[in-house]
């Protein structure tokens, strides 16, 4: 029910929204995150945080480089 929710937040992101069916939207979406934290296997998590590390890493080289360069 919360991805639903989230999404109809997000849909209407630009025009204010009233619903007495979204009482309360930070819920929703931590909701939402928990679920989506339990679907995707803590191995995978793990290499996504090392990928994501890297590239960080390799970004910074990269503006480091230009600067010298």
């Amino acid at each position: 029910m919360d991805i639903l929710k989230v999404s109809v937040l997000a849909l209407e992101a630009d025009e204010p929204y009233d619903s007495t069916h979204i009482v309360d939207s930070s819920a929703n979406v931590r909701n939402l995150l928990d679920i989506a934290l339990q679907l995707v296997p803590l191995e995978e998590m793990q290499l996504l945080d090392e990928i994501h590390e890297l590239y960080q890493e390799n970004k910074q080289q990269e503006k480091e480089n230009i600067q010298d360069g």
